[in-house]
Order: C-alpha cells, then structure tokens, then sequence
C-alpha cells in the first residue's frame, strides 16, 4: 500500500486584487488537480484563500509517484537477426529501450517470436515534485493583468512574498517567482506586520487562527452573514444582501467585521440607485 502524509502549501502574496480573484476562482482547484493528475499523485485537496494567500491541504497525498512497467514490442526474431547478428531493426529496438542488444528479451505473441523488453520505472518522490507542481500551477493562473518584479524577471498577479511547502512537518526546499519555502507565514497586519514562525503544519493553522486570520473562506462568508443578521435585529433593519458584493468582501478580508454606519438623511433626496451604487 502506498505510504502518505500531509502536505501544505501556502502561496503568499500581495493584496490580490478581489475583482481579479474572482475572476480565475472557479478555475484553481481544477487546475491543481489536473497538475495532481499529470504528476500521477491522487489525494483530495482543500483549497483555501485571502487576499493575501492561496492555500492547499491534504491530509494524505502519496509519498512518491506510483511505479510504472514499461512493455516494449519490436520485430520478428527472423527479422531483427540475420545469420545470428543483430539487424537494423534489432539495433533500432535497443536504442528505442535504451538498453544493450544484450538485453533485450523475446516473447511469443500470436504464434510468434519477437523481440521484447520491459523496463520498471520507479516513480519519483512528491518532494522533489512539489516545486515543479507549484511554479506549473502558477504559470497557468490567468487573473486578466499581470504586473513584473525582480529586475522583470517574474510575471504575475502580484509579488509572490513568500512560499510554505511541507510534507508531514518537514519543509520542502524549493524556490518559486523568486521567494524560498521556510516555515514562515503573514498574520493579520491589526496584530504584526513581521512573518511568524511555525514548526508543524498543525503549528501552521494555530498561528492563523491566533493571528485573526480567518482562512477558511465559507467561515468569512457565514461569519459576515451572522453579524449582519445580530445588526439587523438589533437596529430593527432589513439588510438587502447583493451576492456578488458579498463575494467580493469574502475575497477582499481575512477577519470581517460588521459593522453599521450613518449619513445625513438629506443625501435621500437623491434616486436610491445613485446612493446604493455609491455605497456599494
């Protein structure tokens, strides 16, 4: 049975823009799993983000990729020998094996001998996977604008600031759009400013959570649906939630807060659709 562990990963960025974000949302998850895919590595994700950071976890993805049995099928064995010496068609079969003539093997295949070979490719480990996985997912984001940094160098949404890459609790090496994974993450910038240091993945979702970082968006979107229905009983208001902007504040906020403001009731006076669209 194939051996697993957690892994994590946190991309994190400057302020994304939510317009943006939105934009490609839908589209992230499917295509880190087809990435998973490609790299042969199966595992069921949990992706989270803020505007300052895409985060996927897995409790279990496989330590290495599965191995693979090559079966490679050449000529007729009257065909490949001549006068027992190895024909062009012989010689062709090796170098397409990459192995000796002396190697190969014959199997018999409707009635036939030919020419056969197989080759057990042992699959790679996921942590020297891992960095390759994430620059690939990067590169096929499509947020509409991009901007550069570093000298032009790298291309992207916004600045990658930093890289968390682990399996179990070990920090994967691996360097990407020119930030190199630690152990380190952003807290909530009401609280500090500096990265935090963390030692496990378990360390990792404590440091957020003590950080006022909410990182679980559909925990923002409940969150902000709370406190607007505790404002609207207390105020005795109906609150006229718009969907779409309610995403954009999901997106826009790592620790949301509620909260009910006033204006001079003389701007009434205008059509609703200005002061609503104004507002909004």
């Amino acid at each position: 049975m194939t051996k697993t562990k957690p892994i994590l990963i946190e991309i994190l960025l400057e302020e994304l823009p939510a317009i943006a974000l939105l934009k490609e949302l839908p589209n992230i998850e499917t295509k880190w799993q087809d990435i998973l895919h490609i790299y042969k590595l199966e595992a069921r994700f949990e992706f989270y983000y803020t505007p300052r950071r895409l985060v996927f976890y897995s409790e279990a993805i496989p330590t290495k990729q599965p191995n693979k049995t090559q079966k490679y099928t050449g000529a007729p064995l009257d065909i490949a020998y001549k006068d027992g010496k190895p024909t062009n068609a012989c010689i062709s079969f090796a170098k397409k094996c990459d192995v000796s003539i002396e190697k190969l093997g014959t199997k018999n295949i409707n009635a036939q001998e030919v020419l056969y070979f197989e080759n057990l490719k042992v699959g790679l480990s996921t942590h020297k996977l891992v960095g390759d996985m994430i620059n690939q997912l990067l590169g096929t984001l499509d947020f509409g604008k991009s901007m550069r940094w570093g000298e032009g160098k790298y291309n992207f949404i916004r600045p990658v600031c930093g890289i968390v890459a682990m399996i179990g609790d070990e920090n994967i090496d691996i360097s990407c759009y020119g930030a190199t994974s630690n152990k380190h993450t952003n807290i909530h910038r009401s609280i500090s400013f500096d990265s935090v240091a963390f030692g496990t993945i378990d360390e990792y979702f404590q440091v957020l959570k003590q950080g006022a970082v909410v990182l679980d968006q559909h925990k923002r979107r409940k969150t902000i649906l709370k406190q607007f229905e505790i404002i609207a009983k207390k105020e005795a208001i109906t609150i006229d939630i718009d969907p779409q902007l309610l995403d954009e504040v999901v997106a826009i906020t790592e620790h949301p807060t509620a909260l009910i403001g006033k204006f001079d009731e003389k701007f009434l006076t205008l059509p609703q659709e200005v002061i609503i669209n104004s507002m909004k």
